[in-house]
Protein backbone atom coordinates (compact mmCIF):
# COMPACT_ATOMS: atom_id res chain seq x y z
CA UNK A 1 0.00 0.00 0.00
CA UNK A 2 1.16 3.14 -1.08
CA UNK A 3 2.42 5.97 1.94
CA UNK A 4 0.99 9.37 1.69
CA UNK A 5 0.87 13.14 3.14
CA UNK A 6 -2.01 14.56 3.92
CA UNK A 7 -1.96 18.15 2.85
CA UNK A 8 -5.56 19.63 3.10
CA UNK A 9 -9.20 18.86 2.35
CA UNK A 10 -11.00 19.18 -0.82
CA UNK A 11 -13.27 22.08 -1.96
CA UNK A 12 -17.09 21.41 -3.86
CA UNK A 13 -18.15 25.07 -4.32
CA UNK A 14 -16.41 26.63 -1.91
CA UNK A 15 -17.64 24.17 0.63
CA UNK A 16 -15.20 22.23 2.84
CA UNK A 17 -15.82 18.21 1.97
CA UNK A 18 -14.45 14.91 3.89
CA UNK A 19 -12.13 14.43 1.42
CA UNK A 20 -8.41 13.76 2.31
CA UNK A 21 -5.92 15.59 -0.57
CA UNK A 22 -2.86 13.50 -0.61
CA UNK A 23 0.51 13.36 -1.91
CA UNK A 24 1.78 9.48 -2.14
CA UNK A 25 5.34 9.66 -1.02
CA UNK A 26 6.59 7.02 -3.68
CA UNK A 27 6.25 9.69 -6.66
CA UNK A 28 7.27 12.63 -4.73
CA UNK A 29 11.29 12.13 -6.41
CA UNK A 30 9.41 12.87 -9.47
CA UNK A 31 9.83 16.32 -8.45
CA UNK A 32 7.48 19.09 -8.47
CA UNK A 33 5.76 22.67 -8.37
CA UNK A 34 4.60 25.66 -6.40
CA UNK A 35 3.30 28.38 -7.72
CA UNK A 36 1.04 31.10 -6.70
CA UNK A 37 1.22 35.09 -6.71
CA UNK A 38 2.53 36.63 -3.12
CA UNK A 39 0.41 35.99 -0.21
CA UNK A 40 -1.35 33.77 -1.74
CA UNK A 41 -0.21 30.46 0.52
CA UNK A 42 2.98 29.22 -1.29
CA UNK A 43 4.96 28.97 1.87
CA UNK A 44 2.29 27.89 4.59
CA UNK A 45 2.00 24.92 2.10
CA UNK A 46 5.52 24.13 1.99
CA UNK A 47 5.52 24.39 5.63
CA UNK A 48 3.06 22.24 5.41
CA UNK A 49 4.74 19.39 3.31
CA UNK A 50 8.12 20.09 5.08
CA UNK A 51 6.46 19.33 8.02
CA UNK A 52 4.43 16.05 6.88
CA UNK A 53 7.92 14.26 5.33
CA UNK A 54 9.68 15.28 9.13
CA UNK A 55 7.28 12.90 10.53
CA UNK A 56 7.73 10.06 7.72
CA UNK A 57 11.75 10.57 8.70
CA UNK A 58 12.72 12.06 5.54
CA UNK A 59 14.75 14.96 5.26
CA UNK A 60 14.50 18.34 3.91
CA UNK A 61 16.60 21.13 2.59
CA UNK A 62 15.32 24.59 1.79
CA UNK A 63 16.55 28.32 1.32
CA UNK A 64 15.07 31.11 3.49
CA UNK A 65 15.26 34.26 1.86
CA UNK A 66 12.80 36.39 3.75
CA UNK A 67 13.41 34.30 7.21
CA UNK A 68 9.75 33.41 7.14
CA UNK A 69 10.26 30.01 7.45
CA UNK A 70 12.34 29.89 9.97
CA UNK A 71 10.03 28.66 12.75
CA UNK A 72 9.78 25.06 11.96
CA UNK A 73 11.84 24.41 15.48
CA UNK A 74 8.71 26.47 17.32
CA UNK A 75 4.91 25.35 17.87
CA UNK A 76 1.98 27.31 16.68
CA UNK A 77 0.06 29.07 19.20
CA UNK A 78 -1.50 31.42 16.87
CA UNK A 79 -5.67 31.10 16.68
CA UNK A 80 -5.88 31.77 13.15
CA UNK A 81 -4.02 28.19 12.94
CA UNK A 82 -6.19 27.14 15.19
CA UNK A 83 -9.86 28.45 13.59
CA UNK A 84 -8.59 26.74 10.23
CA UNK A 85 -8.31 23.34 11.68
CA UNK A 86 -11.90 24.03 13.06
CA UNK A 87 -12.93 25.32 10.52
CA UNK A 88 -11.52 22.17 8.34
CA UNK A 89 -12.36 19.49 11.31
CA UNK A 90 -8.85 18.30 11.72
CA UNK A 91 -7.20 17.60 15.18
CA UNK A 92 -4.32 20.05 15.85
CA UNK A 93 -1.74 19.92 18.38
CA UNK A 94 0.90 22.95 17.60
CA UNK A 95 4.84 21.22 17.40
CA UNK A 96 8.35 21.90 16.94
CA UNK A 97 10.28 19.91 14.78
CA UNK A 98 14.10 19.22 14.51
CA UNK A 99 15.83 21.46 12.58
CA UNK A 100 19.21 22.95 11.55
CA UNK A 101 19.45 26.59 11.04
CA UNK A 102 22.08 27.11 8.48
CA UNK A 103 23.82 30.40 7.35
CA UNK A 104 26.18 31.75 4.75
CA UNK A 105 27.11 34.11 7.31
CA UNK A 106 28.27 33.15 11.21
CA UNK A 107 24.89 33.56 12.57
CA UNK A 108 23.91 30.13 12.27
CA UNK A 109 25.90 26.93 10.92
CA UNK A 110 28.06 28.34 8.40
CA UNK A 111 27.34 26.87 5.11
CA UNK A 112 29.83 27.37 2.93
CA UNK A 113 30.60 24.98 -0.75
CA UNK A 114 34.31 24.51 -2.16
CA UNK A 115 34.03 26.37 -5.62
CA UNK A 116 35.56 23.15 -7.49
CA UNK A 117 32.94 21.10 -6.42
CA UNK A 118 30.52 23.52 -8.81
CA UNK A 119 30.11 22.89 -12.41
CA UNK A 120 31.29 26.09 -14.00
CA UNK A 121 27.70 26.73 -15.89
CA UNK A 122 26.57 27.15 -12.27
CA UNK A 123 29.49 29.56 -11.46
CA UNK A 124 28.85 31.25 -14.85
CA UNK A 125 25.17 32.09 -13.71
CA UNK A 126 26.51 33.71 -10.64
CA UNK A 127 28.93 35.92 -12.32
CA UNK A 128 26.64 36.74 -15.06
CA UNK A 129 28.48 35.39 -18.07
CA UNK A 130 27.68 34.50 -21.77
CA UNK A 131 28.26 31.39 -23.20
CA UNK A 132 31.72 32.46 -24.96
CA UNK A 133 32.98 33.20 -21.63
CA UNK A 134 31.79 30.29 -19.43
CA UNK A 135 33.70 28.19 -22.25
CA UNK A 136 36.71 30.09 -21.27
CA UNK A 137 36.05 29.56 -17.65
CA UNK A 138 35.85 25.67 -18.24
CA UNK A 139 39.01 25.86 -19.85
CA UNK A 140 40.52 27.55 -16.68
CA UNK A 141 38.97 24.72 -14.32
CA UNK A 142 40.55 22.05 -16.42
CA UNK A 143 43.85 24.14 -16.42
CA UNK A 144 43.50 24.18 -12.56
CA UNK A 145 43.08 20.49 -12.53
CA UNK A 146 45.89 19.47 -14.44
CA UNK A 147 48.27 21.54 -12.59
CA UNK A 148 46.12 20.58 -9.60
CA UNK A 149 45.62 23.75 -8.19
CA UNK A 150 43.05 24.07 -5.79
CA UNK A 151 39.82 26.11 -6.38
CA UNK A 152 38.44 26.45 -3.32
CA UNK A 153 36.59 30.12 -3.40
CA UNK A 154 36.56 33.28 -5.40
CA UNK A 155 39.94 34.87 -4.61
CA UNK A 156 41.55 31.58 -5.36
CA UNK A 157 39.97 31.76 -8.89
CA UNK A 158 40.65 35.59 -9.09
CA UNK A 159 44.27 34.42 -8.74
CA UNK A 160 44.08 31.87 -11.62
CA UNK A 161 42.76 34.24 -13.74
CA UNK A 162 45.22 37.13 -13.11
CA UNK A 163 47.97 34.65 -13.96
CA UNK A 164 46.27 33.01 -17.26
CA UNK A 165 45.53 37.18 -18.00
CA UNK A 166 49.20 38.00 -17.66
CA UNK A 167 50.74 35.07 -19.47
CA UNK A 168 49.54 34.86 -22.79
CA UNK A 169 49.85 31.38 -24.53
CA UNK A 170 49.39 29.52 -20.96
CA UNK A 171 46.47 27.77 -21.55
CA UNK A 172 45.24 26.84 -25.06
CA UNK A 173 42.24 28.30 -26.53
CA UNK A 174 41.77 30.65 -24.16
CA UNK A 175 40.97 34.42 -25.32
CA UNK A 176 42.42 37.29 -23.17
CA UNK A 177 39.66 39.21 -23.73
CA UNK A 178 37.03 36.46 -22.09
CA UNK A 179 39.54 36.04 -19.30
CA UNK A 180 39.40 39.81 -18.37
CA UNK A 181 35.63 39.89 -18.43
CA UNK A 182 35.81 36.73 -16.12
CA UNK A 183 38.38 38.67 -14.00
CA UNK A 184 36.45 41.41 -13.54
CA UNK A 185 32.82 39.66 -12.82
CA UNK A 186 34.97 37.79 -9.88
CA UNK A 187 36.41 40.83 -8.31
CA UNK A 188 32.67 42.33 -8.43
CA UNK A 189 31.43 38.78 -6.63
CA UNK A 190 34.23 39.36 -3.96
CA UNK A 191 33.07 42.73 -3.73
CA UNK A 192 29.43 42.02 -3.23
CA UNK A 193 30.27 39.55 0.07
CA UNK A 194 29.77 36.09 -2.52
CA UNK A 195 33.01 34.71 -1.01
CA UNK A 196 31.08 33.72 1.47
CA UNK A 197 29.40 31.55 0.19
CA UNK A 198 32.87 29.03 -0.77
CA UNK A 199 35.47 28.04 0.97
CA UNK A 200 36.81 25.23 4.20
CA UNK A 201 35.24 23.27 6.04
CA UNK A 202 32.89 22.96 3.03
CA UNK A 203 29.54 21.23 4.20
CA UNK A 204 29.20 17.66 3.69
CA UNK A 205 26.15 15.95 1.82
CA UNK A 206 25.27 13.35 4.84
CA UNK A 207 24.92 16.63 7.52
CA UNK A 208 22.15 17.48 4.99
CA UNK A 209 20.40 14.05 4.82
CA UNK A 210 18.91 14.57 8.42
CA UNK A 211 15.57 16.80 9.74
CA UNK A 212 14.64 19.70 8.49
CA UNK A 213 17.46 21.92 7.11
CA UNK A 214 16.93 25.35 6.57
CA UNK A 215 19.35 27.71 4.78
CA UNK A 216 19.00 31.58 5.67
CA UNK A 217 19.77 33.61 3.23
CA UNK A 218 17.92 36.91 4.81
CA UNK A 219 21.18 38.84 4.64
CA UNK A 220 21.20 38.29 0.82
CA UNK A 221 17.41 39.86 0.92
CA UNK A 222 19.05 42.59 -2.17
CA UNK A 223 19.66 40.24 -4.62
CA UNK A 224 16.98 38.29 -5.20
CA UNK A 225 18.27 35.56 -7.74
CA UNK A 226 20.90 34.44 -4.98
CA UNK A 227 18.78 31.83 -3.13
CA UNK A 228 18.15 29.81 -6.20
CA UNK A 229 21.36 30.08 -7.50
CA UNK A 230 22.82 28.76 -4.24
CA UNK A 231 20.41 25.56 -3.96
CA UNK A 232 21.32 25.03 -7.36
CA UNK A 233 24.91 23.98 -6.46
CA UNK A 234 23.71 22.31 -3.88
CA UNK A 235 21.34 19.75 -6.19
CA UNK A 236 24.43 19.72 -8.28
CA UNK A 237 26.30 18.09 -5.25
CA UNK A 238 23.53 15.89 -4.20
CA UNK A 239 23.74 14.80 -8.42
CA UNK A 240 27.16 14.13 -7.77
CA UNK A 241 27.89 12.41 -4.51
CA UNK A 242 24.58 10.71 -3.60
CA UNK A 243 24.48 6.62 -4.92
CA UNK A 244 21.56 5.33 -6.97
CA UNK A 245 19.09 3.67 -5.07
CA UNK A 246 16.51 2.81 -7.96
CA UNK A 247 12.63 2.57 -7.17
CA UNK A 248 12.05 3.42 -3.55
CA UNK A 249 8.70 3.63 -1.67
CA UNK A 250 9.54 7.33 -0.10
CA UNK A 251 12.02 10.15 -1.07
CA UNK A 252 15.45 9.76 0.46
CA UNK A 253 15.73 13.90 0.14
CA UNK A 254 13.40 16.29 -0.90
CA UNK A 255 14.67 19.80 -1.72
CA UNK A 256 12.52 23.23 -2.55
CA UNK A 257 14.29 26.11 -4.47
CA UNK A 258 11.87 29.08 -3.95
CA UNK A 259 12.11 31.93 -6.45
CA UNK A 260 13.21 29.54 -8.50
CA UNK A 261 12.06 31.72 -11.93
CA UNK A 262 15.69 33.70 -10.84
CA UNK A 263 17.36 30.75 -11.81
CA UNK A 264 16.93 30.55 -15.82
CA UNK A 265 16.37 34.52 -15.84
CA UNK A 266 18.48 35.49 -18.91
CA UNK A 267 20.12 32.14 -18.32
CA UNK A 268 22.16 30.67 -21.49
CA UNK A 269 20.84 27.18 -23.23
CA UNK A 270 23.91 25.40 -20.99
CA UNK A 271 22.39 26.07 -17.63
CA UNK A 272 18.81 25.01 -19.02
CA UNK A 273 20.52 21.60 -20.03
CA UNK A 274 22.24 20.90 -17.16
CA UNK A 275 19.17 21.29 -14.70
CA UNK A 276 17.27 19.10 -17.44
CA UNK A 277 20.36 16.51 -17.03
CA UNK A 278 20.03 16.99 -12.92
CA UNK A 279 16.20 16.23 -12.54
CA UNK A 280 16.21 13.17 -14.87
CA UNK A 281 18.83 11.69 -12.92
CA UNK A 282 18.78 12.65 -8.99
CA UNK A 283 15.29 11.03 -9.08
CA UNK A 284 17.33 7.50 -9.61
CA UNK A 285 19.26 8.71 -6.13
CA UNK A 286 16.21 9.08 -4.16
CA UNK A 287 15.89 12.78 -4.55
CA UNK A 288 13.07 15.47 -5.21
CA UNK A 289 13.10 18.63 -6.29
CA UNK A 290 9.98 21.31 -5.72
CA UNK A 291 10.31 24.68 -7.48
CA UNK A 292 8.64 27.55 -6.37
CA UNK A 293 7.74 30.22 -8.10
CA UNK A 294 5.41 33.34 -7.95
CA UNK A 295 5.08 32.49 -12.22
CA UNK A 296 5.46 29.09 -13.14
CA UNK A 297 5.13 30.32 -16.71
CA UNK A 298 8.52 31.80 -16.25
CA UNK A 299 10.67 28.30 -15.72
CA UNK A 300 11.45 26.71 -19.18
CA UNK A 301 8.89 24.85 -20.36
CA UNK A 302 11.43 22.04 -20.91
CA UNK A 303 12.22 22.06 -16.71
CA UNK A 304 8.32 21.92 -15.97
CA UNK A 305 8.00 18.71 -18.22
CA UNK A 306 10.09 17.11 -15.51
CA UNK A 307 7.89 18.25 -12.23
CA UNK A 308 5.08 15.49 -11.68
CA UNK A 309 3.62 17.47 -8.73
CA UNK A 310 1.63 20.96 -9.06
CA UNK A 311 0.30 22.77 -6.31
CA UNK A 312 -1.20 25.92 -8.23
CA UNK A 313 -2.41 29.20 -6.00
CA UNK A 314 -4.34 32.11 -7.01
CA UNK A 315 -2.39 33.83 -10.04
CA UNK A 316 -3.27 37.45 -9.86
CA UNK A 317 -3.67 38.76 -13.46
CA UNK A 318 -4.19 42.38 -15.23
CA UNK A 319 -2.47 42.32 -18.88
CA UNK A 320 -2.55 40.22 -22.14
CA UNK A 321 0.22 38.53 -21.18
CA UNK A 322 -0.71 37.42 -17.70
CA UNK A 323 -3.65 35.86 -18.58
CA UNK A 324 -1.92 33.90 -21.25
CA UNK A 325 0.22 32.73 -18.27
CA UNK A 326 -2.43 31.35 -16.73
CA UNK A 327 -4.00 29.80 -19.99
CA UNK A 328 -0.04 28.57 -20.01
CA UNK A 329 -0.41 27.01 -16.05
CA UNK A 330 -4.22 25.89 -16.90
CA UNK A 331 -2.66 23.48 -19.80
CA UNK A 332 -0.10 22.28 -17.74
CA UNK A 333 -2.49 20.41 -15.46
CA UNK A 334 -4.63 17.08 -16.77
CA UNK A 335 -7.78 17.92 -18.57
CA UNK A 336 -10.60 18.32 -15.86
CA UNK A 337 -13.93 18.01 -16.40
CA UNK A 338 -14.82 19.77 -13.20
CA UNK A 339 -13.06 23.04 -13.40
CA UNK A 340 -12.49 25.21 -16.03
CA UNK A 341 -8.77 26.14 -14.48
CA UNK A 342 -8.27 29.04 -16.51
CA UNK A 343 -11.21 30.90 -15.09
CA UNK A 344 -10.82 29.87 -11.61
CA UNK A 345 -6.70 29.95 -10.55
CA UNK A 346 -7.39 33.88 -10.84
CA UNK A 347 -10.66 33.54 -8.09
CA UNK A 348 -8.57 30.96 -5.67
CA UNK A 349 -9.17 32.36 -1.91
CA UNK A 350 -5.55 32.69 -0.08
CA UNK A 351 -4.80 29.24 1.05
CA UNK A 352 -6.61 27.57 -1.57
CA UNK A 353 -4.80 25.72 -4.59
CA UNK A 354 -5.13 23.40 -7.26
CA UNK A 355 -3.04 20.34 -6.79
CA UNK A 356 -2.53 17.01 -8.71
CA UNK A 357 0.28 14.27 -7.88
CA UNK A 358 1.02 11.48 -9.57
CA UNK A 359 -0.11 8.15 -8.68
CA UNK A 360 2.42 4.81 -7.88
CA UNK A 361 2.76 4.29 -12.09
CA UNK A 362 3.06 8.38 -12.74
CA UNK A 363 -0.39 8.73 -13.94
CA UNK A 364 -1.41 12.16 -12.97
CA UNK A 365 -4.57 12.64 -10.87
CA UNK A 366 -7.18 15.04 -11.35
CA UNK A 367 -6.67 18.51 -10.29
CA UNK A 368 -8.63 18.99 -6.79
CA UNK A 369 -9.43 22.15 -5.39
CA UNK A 370 -8.14 22.04 -1.83
CA UNK A 371 -8.36 23.61 1.39
CA UNK A 372 -4.68 23.34 2.48
CA UNK A 373 -4.29 22.48 6.60
CA UNK A 374 -2.49 25.30 8.99
CA UNK A 375 0.75 24.19 9.87
CA UNK A 376 1.90 22.86 13.14
CA UNK A 377 4.77 25.13 13.40
CA UNK A 378 5.57 28.46 13.78
CA UNK A 379 4.30 30.42 10.70
CA UNK A 380 5.93 34.00 11.76
CA UNK A 381 9.51 34.86 11.18
CA UNK A 382 11.85 33.56 14.36
CA UNK A 383 14.01 36.17 16.23
CA UNK A 384 18.48 35.36 15.82
CA UNK A 385 17.84 34.74 19.66
CA UNK A 386 15.34 31.79 19.08
CA UNK A 387 16.89 30.69 16.12
CA UNK A 388 20.72 30.24 18.09
CA UNK A 389 18.51 28.34 20.84
CA UNK A 390 17.78 26.03 18.91
CA UNK A 391 21.04 25.27 16.87
CA UNK A 392 22.83 21.77 16.16
CA UNK A 393 26.09 22.59 18.81
CA UNK A 394 27.54 19.52 17.14
CA UNK A 395 27.42 20.90 13.92
CA UNK A 396 28.48 24.23 14.60
CA UNK A 397 31.23 23.00 16.13
CA UNK A 398 31.94 20.75 13.04
CA UNK A 399 31.91 24.18 10.93
CA UNK A 400 32.01 27.41 12.34
CA UNK A 401 35.78 28.11 12.47
CA UNK A 402 36.76 29.23 8.57
CA UNK A 403 39.56 27.11 8.21
CA UNK A 404 43.12 29.09 6.48
CA UNK A 405 44.69 27.01 3.63
CA UNK A 406 47.79 27.82 2.00
CA UNK A 407 46.81 29.56 -1.84
CA UNK A 408 48.65 28.92 -5.04
CA UNK A 409 51.21 31.11 -5.46
CA UNK A 410 51.89 32.79 -9.16
CA UNK A 411 55.27 33.11 -9.20
CA UNK A 412 56.72 32.26 -12.49
CA UNK A 413 54.09 29.86 -12.64
CA UNK A 414 51.43 28.40 -10.70
CA UNK A 415 53.45 26.32 -7.71
CA UNK A 416 51.74 22.93 -7.73
CA UNK A 417 49.95 21.77 -4.67
CA UNK A 418 48.33 18.25 -4.67
CA UNK A 419 45.16 17.83 -4.29
CA UNK A 420 43.95 14.98 -2.09
CA UNK A 421 42.10 12.16 -4.22
CA UNK A 422 38.64 13.29 -2.93
CA UNK A 423 38.73 16.38 -3.15
CA UNK A 424 38.72 15.65 -7.84
CA UNK A 425 35.06 16.39 -7.93
CA UNK A 426 32.81 15.52 -11.05
CA UNK A 427 33.31 18.72 -13.18
CA UNK A 428 36.93 17.45 -14.40
CA UNK A 429 35.37 14.79 -16.47
CA UNK A 430 32.92 16.91 -17.49
CA UNK A 431 34.84 20.30 -18.23
CA UNK A 432 37.22 18.12 -20.35
CA UNK A 433 34.14 16.31 -22.71
CA UNK A 434 32.71 19.43 -22.74
CA UNK A 435 36.02 21.04 -23.96
CA UNK A 436 37.10 17.90 -26.38
CA UNK A 437 33.74 18.34 -27.92
CA UNK A 438 34.07 21.89 -28.62
CA UNK A 439 37.55 21.31 -29.78
CA UNK A 440 36.00 18.44 -32.62
CA UNK A 441 33.28 21.00 -32.91
CA UNK A 442 35.77 23.47 -34.36
CA UNK A 443 38.17 20.62 -36.19
CA UNK A 444 34.61 20.03 -38.28
CA UNK A 445 33.70 23.49 -38.63
CA UNK A 446 37.21 24.38 -39.94
CA UNK A 447 37.32 21.18 -42.12
CA UNK A 448 33.87 21.60 -43.87
CA UNK A 449 35.37 25.39 -44.67
CA UNK A 450 38.64 24.02 -46.34
CA UNK A 451 36.17 21.57 -48.49
CA UNK A 452 34.35 24.66 -49.31
CA UNK A 453 37.07 26.79 -50.13
CA UNK A 454 38.94 23.95 -52.45
CA UNK A 455 34.87 23.04 -53.73
CA UNK A 456 34.86 27.41 -54.67
CA UNK A 457 38.06 27.32 -56.28
CA UNK A 458 37.82 24.19 -58.62
CA UNK A 459 34.50 26.05 -59.53
CA UNK A 460 36.16 29.54 -60.28
CA UNK A 461 38.52 27.22 -62.49
CA UNK A 462 35.67 25.79 -64.59
CA UNK A 463 34.18 29.15 -65.30
CA UNK A 464 37.46 30.32 -66.53
CA UNK A 465 38.18 27.78 -68.58
CA UNK A 466 34.19 27.65 -70.17
CA UNK A 467 34.72 31.48 -70.49
CA UNK A 468 38.31 31.02 -72.44
CA UNK A 469 36.61 28.60 -74.27
CA UNK A 470 33.34 30.76 -75.16
CA UNK A 471 36.30 33.57 -76.18
CA UNK A 472 37.76 31.10 -78.30
CA UNK A 473 34.73 30.14 -80.37
CA UNK A 474 33.87 33.53 -80.84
Amino acid sequence: MTENIFIGKGLEKEKIIDIEVNLPLKTLNLHGMVGGSTGTGKSRAIQVIVEKLAEQGIPVLLGDLKGDISGFAFPNNSEKALERAKKMKLSYTPEGFETNYWSVSQRFVPFRLRLSDIDPVLISRILKLNSTQESNLRISYLYAKAKDIALTDLIDLKNLLEFIAKTPGAIEGAHASSINIILRQVKIAIGEGMNEFFGEPAVQIEDLMQGINVINLSDWRRRSDILAILMSFVIYRLFNELPDVGDVSKPKLIVFIDEAHYLFQDANPNLVNLIITILKQIRSKGVGVFFSSQNPEDIPEKILEQLGCKIEFALRAFTKNELADIRGIANAFPPSEEYDLEKEIPMLGNGIAFVSALDETGRPFNPVKTMIAPPRSFMDVASDEQVKSKINQTLLSKYYEKTEWRRTEFVGGPAIRKLPLERRTYWDESTRQNIAHDKKVTRQVNQSWNRLKWVAIFLLFILLVVIIIVLLIK
